[in-house]
């Protein structure tokens, strides 16, 4: 479980690397639909918590001791 919320955390914090308006966060809601690229599309959304930068880090660090980051899923 651990991997996996690793790689959550770093695949959306990437989204807004270099933008100082964004943020990675968590958020609570009901997934009501999935889009283009799987990801859910959340109804009732409820904002919990803002990521840290130092939580983000510890992410990307633990990602990339357990996995082999870079190589395609269906190589």
């Amino acid at each position: 479980m651990a991997g996996w919320l690793a790689r959550q955390v770093c695949k959306y914090a990437q989204l807004g690397e270099g933008d100082a308006d964004k943020c990675a966060w968590l958020l609570a809601g009901r997934v009501a639909d999935r889009g283009p690229d799987h990801e859910p599309l959340v109804a009732d959304p409820k904002p919990l918590a803002i990521l840290s930068d130092s939580l983000v880090d510890q992410a990307r660090s633990h990602y990339h001791e357990h996995f082999e980051v870079g190589r395609d899923s269906q190589s």
